[in-house]
Order: C-alpha cells, then sequence, then structure tokens
C-alpha cells in the first residue's frame, strides 16, 4: 500500500500518541482520535492541541460501524491473510470485504 494515501485516520483514545499526531500532520493527514484528558496539562503538547480542532464526533462514530465489520471478519475467521504479496493481500482483503458486504446483504433480503 505504499500509494496509499488517506486524508483521516479513524482512532480511539489508545491511539493518542505524540510520535503518531506528530506522523500524521506532518503527512497531512488528519486525526479523527479521541483526545485522552489530562489532570495536568504538562502532557497536553501542540500536537494534541491541534488533534483536538479536529475531532469530529460524527465522523468518530463511524470507528464503531468498522471496528463491527471487521471484528465480524476475525470472530468467523475470516481476517487471517496468508499472502506473502502485498499486492496479494490488498486483492484478499478487498475480496473479503466484498464477500461480507453480498453476505449481509442476502440477510437483510
Amino acid at each position: 500500500m505504499n500509494n496509499f494515501k488517506s486524508d483521516y485516520l479513524l482512532a480511539d483514545g489508545a491511539y493518542d500518541n505524540v510520535e503518531l499526531l506528530k506522523f500524521l500532520f506532518n503527512n497531512e493527514i488528519k486525526p479523527i482520535i479521541k483526545i485522552r484528558e489530562f489532570k495536568h496539562k504538562c502532557k497536553e503538547n501542540k500536537f494534541r492541541k491541534k488533534a483536538r480542532e479536529f475531532f469530529n464526533e460524527e465522523i468518530y462514530k463511524l470507528r464503531g460501524v468498522i471496528e463491527a465489520i471487521f471484528g465480524g471478519f476475525e470472530t468467523k475467521d475470516r481476517l487471517k491473510l496468508n499472502e506473502k504479496l502485498e499486492k496479494s493481500r490488498d486483492i484478499c482483503l478487498l475480496s473479503t470485504a466484498i464477500s461480507h458486504n453480498i453476505l449481509s446483504l442476502t440477510y437483510i433480503f
């Protein structure tokens, strides 16, 4: 996925890491991360402050939908990719996602 470019990264508070935030901002990726509150403001730095400005609760809620989909893959042993080539892994992951969506539609109809 060397050519992969994203505008946003959706993650929970566990990814509230200064080095990660620095990397994201340096690569023009907007973090949608619920920044943790600290009792002492000394842990609050410019990257965390900037990340708070980008935080959007509506976009953040989408994280749960995505996690539910991948959680379903994991519990059904569908997300264990054995492909060694990056392109093969990408194709397998995409086909797995499409397969999951088709199966989900069959349950609805």
